[in-house]
C-alpha cells in the first residue's frame, strides 16, 4: 500500500513538472 502511495505521488510529481514547463514555453512565446 504504501509503495502503492509512492508511486502516484512521483505521478503527480511529473505531471505538475510537465504542466509547469508548458507553462514556463508558453511565457517564452
Amino acid at each position: 500500500m504504501r509503495n502503492f502511495a509512492k508511486n502516484n505521488m512521483k505521478k503527480e510529481v511529473m505531471i505538475n513538472e510537465k504542466q509547469e514547463g508548458n507553462r514556463n514555453n508558453f511565457k517564452r512565446k
